[in-house]
């Protein structure tokens, strides 16, 4: 691809569906995000980063969210707001 069009394709990954603007562009695949955070959880894809650990087992993750649900096959509870 011509280094004109490719960057006219990157500008155009970087607003998603409705628009909006995603200024924060992983440097590794030009995939943009709206938040640092989001960019920063996606990186970790790229790294294979998993700095959240169960308290259970020595599993890891990625996310927060995942070592949380991960967490609630050792304690039984289905809470969803842990």
């Amino acid at each position: 691809m011509h280094k004109n069009a490719m960057q006219m394709h990157a500008r155009e990954l970087q607003r998603g569906l409705g628009g909006e603007v995603k200024p924060h562009q992983c440097q590794q695949c030009l995939k943009s995000f709206s938040s640092n955070h989001q960019l920063v959880q996606h990186i970790r894809v790229h790294t294979g980063e998993k700095p959240y650990k169960c308290s259970y087992c020595d599993r890891r993750f990625k996310q927060l969210s995942h070592v949380q649900q991960h967490t609630r096959l050792h304690t039984g509870d289905q809470n969803e707001d842990i």
